[in-house]
């Protein structure tokens, strides 16, 4: 599935219902299979092409890259009593599972872990590596064949390498039971889903996963929460500003931003005002087409929300100019010469990238539609159509959207 040189084409708006959004290639040399407008816009099919079959085929140099936990996280996960247990819904590497984990900490000599977060994504691939993640490592070479934490793990008796509960599942229907956990987490996944009906999906799903609480225990763990000196506990969550609140019932939710606000490598593509390269990189992206909601026309807009991210694989590019420098002018006519100097393959992702609240609106509106959605049918012990979703807080970091909500039921 590498990518062709050439530009990716917007598909023609023909039915602004029936067709994907606008997608952009944001770098060039780049390219990836994209729905026939004429025909019924697909998403199973659009996503399997160019989100789980492209995370399949880069997963263990993606994985490479994927070795630190973005704080907020760890914090969230820390707010949870021992024996709380949770869902990680598109876990990737599963750098998150081992994250205050009773399977881990006393074989890794960091303590006893209180809270098991069982891991789910689409890609196999991912899944498997995600089986052995110990997080343990700080760092690793993204072109090296072997796995940053194999080494370690490998060299360990079958019986002492520590484990996570992993298996292969659709962040839209986990198979999960209803109201069987306590805290569920979607890191870095719902912008991967290609309509905005699909992210509800994603967002109910949760809702499903997760026991929601009761007015008189909210009282309850809020006295507690009040009577605790956060300050001088020593908590990951003492670390931050953010009030996540305490006790079961809750989730969060992270997605890349629109606005990146001059973080790292993104910023030169999706900011809102760019500059000299980042300039050169959006002039190569076509506009996308959106919907005019005052005269219900496609108007244009420059900065895509839905785009396509090239993913370049290494190839090992100091050992290629050194046989480079060894070769003679004469050899530079040789066809396998002349490979040496070739590009890296690229692989395309698909982003739906969060505009400021939009977060927050697509959750509201899982919740709102919750009790009429499939995700609704086999929920037992509270009524769905009296179920509500309380924002705690949420906010931007590193260039994503982030936000953690509670989930209530009235009695």
């Amino acid at each position: 599935m590498s990518a062709s040189t050439g530009k990716l084409s917007d598909p023609t708006p023909a039915s602004l219902t029936n067709v994907p959004p606008a997608l952009a290639a944001v770098a060039e040399g780049t390219a990836a299979s994209t729905p026939d407008a004429s025909n019924t816009f697909d998403a199973v099919a659009y996503e399997q092409a160019n989100v789980h079959t492209v995370y399949n085929a880069i997963a263990p140099h993606f994985s490479a890259t994927r070795y630190k936990p973005w704080p907020l996280v760890p914090a969230f996960l820390d707010t949870f009593e021992p024996g709380s247990v949770g869902a990680d819904l598109g876990c990737g590497n599963g750098k998150y599972l081992p994250v205050s984990s009773v399977l881990h900490g006393e074989l890794e000599g960091k303590g006893k872990g209180k809270i098991l977060t069982v891991g789910s994504d689409r890609s196999d691939q991912l899944v498997a590596l995600a089986a052995f993640n110990s997080n343990s490592t700080t760092s690793a070479d993204a072109s090296s064949s072997e796995h940053p934490f194999d080494a370690q793990q490998q060299s360990r008796p079958c019986c002492l390498r520590a484990r996570n509960e992993v298996a292969v599942a659709d962040a839209l229907s986990s198979s999960l039971r209803p109201q069987c956990m306590d805290y569920a987490i979607s890191i870095a996944t719902i912008h991967h889903f290609s309509t905005r009906e699909r992210r509800i999906c994603a967002v109910q799903e949760m809702i499903r996963l997760v026991r929601p609480r009761r007015r008189q225990q909210q009282r309850q763990q809020q006295q507690k929460y009040e009577g605790t000196d956060q300050e001088s506990s020593g908590t990951e969550a003492a670390q931050h500003d953010f009030d996540f609140g305490t006790g079961c019932g809750r989730f969060m939710i992270y997605a890349w931003a629109m606005e990146q606000r001059g973080e790292g490598r993104r910023a030169g593509k999706f900011d809102t005002s760019t500059s000299g390269a980042a300039a050169t990189a959006e002039s190569q992206v076509p506009k996308s087409i959106q919907r005019d909601m005052t005269n219900d026309q496609p108007v244009m807009d420059e900065k895509p929300q839905d785009v396509l991210v090239p993913w370049v694989m290494s190839t090992g590019g100091s050992g290629r100019k050194a046989k480079r420098k060894e070769a003679s002018k004469a050899d530079c006519e040789n066809e396998k010469v002349k490979a040496l100097d070739e590009a890296p393959p690229v692989y395309q992702r698909y982003y739906h990238l969060f505009k400021e609240g939009e977060l927050e609106e697509i959750v509201a509106s899982a919740a709102a539609s919750f009790a009429d959605s499939l995700y609704a049918e086999g929920y037992s012990g509270s009524d769905p159509s009296k179920l509500f979703v309380k924002r705690q807080c949420s906010g931007w970091e590193k260039g994503n959207w982030w936000g953690v909500w509670a989930i209530f039921a009235e009695t």
